[in-house]
């Protein structure tokens, strides 16, 4: 069962030379470093703990249901409310990380 097209080397390797002159170039013209690397650290680091777990655990429960593998009992339907709930958090601490990385760089007088 395939769930999205297949990439293939050359376009891995075009997004990937992309990503890397915006980066490199964003580098090039901020003059703080810091900016780039706590917002970074802000968002991502949210998005890794809160936010890209428990949408990997919904679509594998998706999938189990699907398949018939699994039922769909109330301690699922729990288990899936608690990744919603997470993945909220997660997308509030997100932008408040955010939000105060930008103000910390460029409007430190208000904090």
């Amino acid at each position: 069962m395939s769930l999205g097209k297949k990439i293939s080397r050359a376009l891995d390797v075009k997004v990937s030379r992309c990503i890397l002159a915006a980066i490199t170039g964003l580098s090039m013209v901020m003059h703080e470093a810091g900016f780039v690397n706590g917002f970074s650290g802000a968002v991502m680091g949210s998005a890794l703990i809160y936010i890209f777990p428990p949408l990997m655990h919904h679509q594998q429960i998706k999938r189990r249901i699907q398949e018939g593998t699994l039922l769909k009992t109330k301690r699922v339907q729990l288990e899936r409310t608690f990744g919603w709930v997470l993945m909220a958090f997660g997308i509030c601490t997100s932008v408040v990380g955010g939000t105060i990385t930008i103000i910390n760089s460029f409007f430190p007088h208000l904090l």
